[in-house]
């Protein structure tokens, strides 16, 4: 008898163990269901780009820090280019008097829904049309190439052409209606800089010519622009400009001490002699001068 009764006791006591861990474990599910799943946050995000605007006979350029809202890349910069340009002369490519119906983004194209003011406007001539259309297509392609932009009236397309312009279809970036400035040595010479100062040493070592390179191997180069950088901590550059010669330029460019002591501020002034060929600009690092 007292051998079956430990046998009850035993079987009792197993049951009330799973128990309690059946609690146990309902307990916890509910628990971490309660207070540790939480839905992601759609947290905003900054993201730099340049707008387009139509000035004279090209698109030009804006670059702008723009604020994506709910992760809605392309329409959050739309957004920031409808608020129009910061620079006087450039023309905002929306009408005062015309309305976004919508604006939507379906396998990489994006649908802007404008009411039908934005066809029948004197603001746009058949000259300017196509530029205007081309600054909302390339500003919105500028960071995915591969995005097409359909423009649509009252959520229609248009049968007919508008100023000569078909808008059946979706429109591709067009990089011919940007604005090139023309490089000149002073271009050349403030990016080689820059590329040192951003550590990019692969890059800046193809802006150098021949005999730099003869001279100066990559590592040595390399070596040589982290003790230029070093050399420059705590300065900032200031003003450069540039001497014209038949085959050669001298690129002066100044550096000015961010920090004043006693009203003065120590500066670094170096000349770069850049080599010009037909079709390039090639730096001489041989022929550095700082002073």
């Amino acid at each position: 008898m007292l051998k079956y009764a430990y046998k009850i006791i035993f079987t009792l006591l197993i049951i009330l163990l799973l128990a309690n861990v059946l609690i146990y474990f309902n307990w916890s599910f509910d628990t971490y269901d309660e207070v540790y799943v939480v839905k992601p946050a759609m947290e905003n995000m900054k993201v730099t780009t340049k707008l387009y605007f139509v000035y004279e006979d090209k698109l030009r350029s804006e670059t702008r820090t723009v604020d994506v809202k709910n992760r809605e890349f392309e329409k959050s910069i739309f957004e920031e280019l409808i608020k129009g340009p910061k620079t006087k002369l450039f023309e905002n490519s929306l009408p005062t008097e015309v309305s976004v119906k919508s604006f939507e983004v379906i396998d990489n194209i994006v649908y802007i829904n404008f009411d039908n003011k934005f066809i029948y406007n004197d603001f746009f001539t058949d000259e300017n049309f196509f530029l205007h259309l081309m600054a909302y297509v390339n500003t919105l392609t500028e960071m995915k190439h591969n995005i097409k932009v359909q423009f649509l009236i009252d959520g229609e397309k248009l049968t007919e052409r508008v100023h000569g312009i078909s808008l059946m279809e979706p429109l591709n970036r067009d990089e011919r209606a940007i604005y090139i400035r023309d490089i000149s040595s002073s271009d050349v010479v403030i990016s080689f800089i820059e590329m040192i100062f951003s550590r990019r040493f692969d890059l800046a070592y193809e802006f150098l010519d021949e005999n730099s390179k003869l001279s100066y191997s990559y590592q040595v180069f390399q070596e040589m622009m982290e003790g230029y950088i070093y050399y420059h901590d705590g300065y900032q550059r200031n003003i450069y400009f540039m001497q014209n010669y038949d085959e050669y330029d001298i690129v002066t460019v100044k550096f000015i001490e961010n920090e004043v002591v006693d009203g003065n501020q120590s500066e670094i002034v170096e000349q770069w002699k850049v080599i010009k060929s037909k079709d390039s600009y090639m730096i001489d690092l041989t022929k550095l001068i700082q002073h």
